[in-house]
């Protein structure tokens, strides 16, 4: 029987009087429904808002991730300062500072900053090769885990040769040693008189070799440890080598890449004006803070005793 006001059937029976599951009529339509798939159009719909969602979270993730890279780069460089802070607290000899890689009258080795922090680190034989060596003793690892700057490549010393300068996403290897890093170390803060005093091909008389600077007399270099407390000069900071000695009059390098190196030594500031973090550097200072600074800020800060003049340069 059918109710005339809603089309839908109430009973029904086959012809032998057994009783037949009841139907509605609009709730079979509202099931064929159901079962219609999405057309093209609802497909393409749904992919293009995807994609939309897709192209405004990629900067967005790639922005985080800047800015992890640059929070860990600090962490590391913090790790660096502590370490030279226990390094000139370990005797009387370190509390002037580090002598420039400085030939060891114990094992007739050449030393340098990373090596020389490494006991900081963990326990180190320092019966490692000469200078012209290909390989130094292994660093401590948890020493090789903050010279790497995580925004830079990770680069072994078969992918390098001679001696290359690092780049804003590669690091630098010194001579082939295996020595390879993101940071370097700010130069005026090695011991002068000391450095000087045993020979040093690098200080000294400077203005009878190619490396000749105007700033490499005693008068520019930090005296001891006691008096690099300072929150304005740099201690250790993204570099493109070892080892940096720049001064004001530095020239803006070509390009923020870093891949334009001043092989003639007549500036150095080139080694620390690149793109490595959001237009600028991570910087360590003598104090043990670390700050970002922006490339045109560089100049700015007290590298060595009195820099003068301090000026913000406007980039490329």
């Amino acid at each position: 029987m059918f109710n005339s006001n809603t089309s839908v059937v109430t009973s029904a029976a086959d012809c032998c009087g057994k009783p037949q599951p009841v139907r509605s009529v609009g709730n079979s339509v509202r099931f064929r429904q159901l079962l219609r798939g999405f057309t093209l159009i609802e497909l393409l719909v749904v992919v293009s808002i995807i994609a939309i969602l897709i192209a405004l979270l990629l900067p967005a993730l790639a922005k985080a991730r800047r800015l992890a890279n640059t929070a860990l780069c600090a962490s590391n460089l913090r790790q660096l300062a502590i370490a030279y802070g226990e390094y000139t607290q370990s005797s009387a000899a370190a509390s002037k500072g580090l002598v420039y890689n400085y030939n060891s009258p114990d094992t007739g080795t050449y030393i340098y900053w990373p090596t020389a922090l490494a006991p900081m680190f963990g326990s180190y034989d320092f019966a490692y090769p000469t200078y012209y060596t290909p390989t130094i003793k292994p660093l401590p690892a948890s020493e090789v885990a903050v010279l790497h700057c995580p925004s830079t490549q990770i680069e072994t010393a078969s992918s390098f040769a001679g001696n290359p300068s690092g780049t804003a996403i590669t690091p630098w290897n010194f001579w082939g040693t295996g020595m390879i890093s993101s940071y370097g170390l700010n130069g005026y803060m090695y011991n002068y008189s000391e450095s000087e005093s045993i020979g040093q091909y690098w200080l000294g008389i400077w203005a009878s070799d190619w490396y000749a600077h105007p700033t490499h007399t005693p008068s520019y270099f930090w005296p001891n440890s006691q008096s690099l407390n300072s929150a304005s000069a740099p201690l250790f900071a993204d570099d493109l080598g070892q080892i940096s000695w720049p001064n004001p009059n530095d020239p803006i390098p070509a390009d923020l890449t870093g891949s334009v190196a001043d092989e003639s030594y007549t500036s150095y500031m080139w080694q620390y004006c690149f793109n490595r973090h959001q237009e600028g550097i991570n910087v360590a200072f003598a104090d043990g803070h670390v700050e970002h600074v922006y490339d045109g800020d560089l100049w700015t800060l007290e590298w060595y005793p009195g820099w003068s003049p301090r000026q913000t340069k406007v980039m490329p």
